[in-house]
């Protein structure tokens, strides 16, 4: 759970406004030294009937002190200090039976695949860039939904990192139907093609078959 305090405007024609503080995230890989600042972080949010627009920013300073994830000593013989930064813009909208939505972002020092997860370069502590993307769209026939979705999440190296095993781009696509068997009964039926790629030419693929149901209550 993140600890926060987010302050949010009334609706104002269909825009409201975040802004918040939160207790600082923890790198994956180390832990937050105790000169961390608390981040900051905000959305804008924009709906006009089947229409839905939102953009969002992230930052927080870091100071990790020694990084050491499996005990054999400090990434770094000095405290790892650097910046997140980030942001996110994307939309939705539906028209009768159809709706399609897309997301993309960006950031430096944010990491990738999940928040401050390999953010920076450890023999430098330079900040890593990422940005990535998310589109889909749906039909829905009677009580069937049918979907397509792809996904992209690239890591860069950062400035004079050798490369190396390290992550350079995630993707993935779904194809799924998904049938209201109740109103809180819902089955699924999905297939996934993943693929990881890494900086030095490695690459690793899967695809798998989902089935299975949501119950909500």
């Amino acid at each position: 759970t993140l600890g926060q305090m987010n302050y949010t405007t009334r609706d104002m024609g269909g825009l409201k406004l975040t802004v918040g503080i939160y207790d600082p995230i923890e790198p994956i890989g180390g832990g937050v030294g105790a000169d961390s600042m608390p981040g900051i972080h905000g959305k804008a949010a924009f709906t006009a009937g089947n229409f839905y627009l939102s953009a969002s920013f992230i930052s927080q300073e870091n100071s990790t002190g020694d990084l050491d994830p499996d005990g054999a000593g400090p990434l770094l013989a000095t405290d790892l200090d650097f910046d997140t930064r980030g942001f996110d813009i994307g939309g939705k909208f539906t028209m009768g039976p159809f709706e399609v939505l897309g997301w993309y972002y960006d950031g430096k020092g944010i990491g990738t695949t999940a928040l401050l997860a390999l953010p920076v370069d450890p023999a430098t502590g330079k900040e890593r860039d990422s940005d990535g993307f998310l589109v889909q769209g749906t039909f829905k026939l009677a009580d069937t939904k049918f979907g397509l979705n792809y996904g992209e999440s690239n890591l860069d190296l950062a400035s004079g990192e050798a490369a190396s095993s390290l992550v350079e781009k995630n993707s993935k696509y779904t194809i799924g139907v998904y049938h209201s068997l109740t109103p809180n009964l819902t089955l699924i039926a999905e297939f996934s093609d993943v693929e990881a790629q890494a900086h030095n030419g490695n690459q690793n693929q899967s695809s798998n078959i989902n089935l299975g149901a949501f119950l909500s209550f």
